[in-house]
């Protein structure tokens, strides 16, 4: 029998049409069935991303008050209540300062991450808002762009790009805050949360700050503590006391006690009295700012190096992990009756001895400090922590770590020079030219330039 084309051409169209109105149907209910989802999907979207930019707006604001992106990271992926809480210490901590900013060491002790595992560096190049968007479960999921259906028209004409259509006009059909109707529907399939960092060490650390408030009352408390020690009959009677069993050993010995010697006893009396009544002062104000700045604030630390020495001051700070800054040290000073004493009257002063060794600190400061070297790198990466590492042991305690000019102090005293250390009886001689070994001999040439 012949082959009828016809017949066979008939038959491959009526298999094609058969499927055009159920191909239709199924594009219509999926898409019915999506802008449904997308209906409800909506309000959890919608309550996500206010989340997510809330968490973005608070991290931008603990960046500004002085947070690394590294802190704001870690914060985050803790969740919400991390960044919030983040946020508050940080605004806590400027308001008990007075100030706009936090220092660095401010950030240091209130932020505690022990350790910096390897990071994704597309995560933390990533935007505080899209770090949000996509750890609070509204970020738009990473896929091929829906191709154009295909143009043929008989695919056309047979319904077979219905489904393909159907996805098209959800992918582009705007819903909410710039999201297509695919978008919201994929975003409620996320999680609510993801920490995209579990395993990055922080810990928020509670840490009261020395501010003007905190200062103030430090103040009024010390001098009212040393005004007291020193008022009243019991005062009064201790120190009589000891001018008179001061009178009575010198009586002892047939050599009357001189008016100076007197006044010595009674002021020696006096600052020991002085000195048991602020102590309490001082030790609950480190104890509540130690760890706040207490120690940064040049005039408590003269007000306690004044009345109790600089041994207990420098002893206070160890306590905190702290070290007295260059500009918070007293500088090399003697007595004219210490240079008798120690060096004869023919010995040059210390100024005098200065001025013929070596130049001027402000002198050398006009020859070196126009020379400006690499600041300290500050990022948390490997390669960046390892930079960090290589620049302290070139420049640490030479150049500003934060500008990079060079750190100039005063020259090298003469071996022959002398300095007087702590009060009262407790004074000591020692060598200037040994204190000034301790603090520069590592880091500094005798004329006080930097080793570099």
């Amino acid at each position: 029998m012949a082959f009828n084309k016809n017949a066979f051409a008939a038959s491959f169209l009526n298999q094609l049409t058969a499927g055009i109105e159920e191909r239709e149907e199924r594009a219509e209910e999926f898409e019915e069935q999506q802008r449904a989802a997308a209906e409800r999907n909506a309000a959890i979207v919608s309550t996500r991303k206010l989340r997510a930019d809330e968490a973005a707006q608070l991290g931008k604001k603990a960046q500004t008050l002085g947070a690394r992106k590294e802190h704001i990271i870690a914060a985050m992926s803790s969740g919400m209540t991390g960044i919030s809480e983040l946020y508050q210490k940080l605004q806590a901590a400027a308001n008990q300062k007075g100030v706009r900013k936090l220092s660095e060491d401010d950030i240091e002790a209130i932020i505690n991450m022990p350790t910096v595992p390897p990071i994704n560096g597309q995560l933390v190049d990533m935007s505080l808002q899209d770090f949000a968007n996509k750890t609070f479960g509204v970020s738009q999921l990473d896929r091929a762009e829906e191709q154009e259906p295909s143009g043929n028209i008989v695919r056309k004409l047979f319904g077979l790009n219905d489904m393909a259509m159907a996805r098209k006009r959800l992918q582009d059909t705007e819903y909410v805050d710039g999201m297509s109707i695919a978008d919201i529907n994929e975003a409620a399939r996320q999680a609510e949360y993801t920490s995209l960092f579990p395993d990055l060490g922080f810990t928020l650390m509670d840490v009261e700050f020395y501010g003007p408030a905190a200062k103030g009352k430090f103040v009024n408390d010390f001098k009212d503590a040393a005004s007291d020690a020193i008022s009243g009959t019991v005062a009064q009677t201790f120190i009589q006391t000891q001018v008179n069993n001061y009178i009575d050993e010198k009586a002892a010995t047939r050599e009357p006690a001189t008016p100076s010697e007197i006044a010595q006893v009674r002021k020696d009396a006096q600052d020991y009295l002085i000195q048991q009544a602020v102590r309490e002062v001082i030790l609950e104000n480190t104890s509540a700012y130690g760890r706040g700045g207490f120690f940064d604030d040049p005039t408590t630390t003269d007000l306690i190096r004044e009345t109790m020495g600089e041994d207990f001051l420098i002893d206070q700070m160890n306590l905190y992990g702290k070290e007295l800054e260059e500009d918070q040290t007293t500088e090399p000073t003697n007595t004219e009756q210490d240079q008798e004493k120690v060096t004869g009257d023919d010995t040059p002063t210390q100024e005098e001895a200065t001025e013929e060794e070596a130049p001027s600190t402000e002198d050398k400061e006009e020859e070196v400090s126009t020379e400006t070297y690499p600041t300290r790198p500050t990022g948390v990466s490997r390669k960046d922590r390892k930079k960090a590492e290589q620049w302290d042991k070139k420049y640490k305690g030479k150049v500003d770590p934060d500008t990079g000019s060079v750190i100039v102090v005063e020259p090298r005293p003469s071996e022959e020079m002398t300095i007087v250390k702590g009060k009262g009886r407790r004074q000591v001689t020692v060598s200037a030219a040994k204190e000034w070994d301790k603090k520069y001999a590592d880091t500094h040439n005798p004329d006080g330039s930097p080793k570099l």
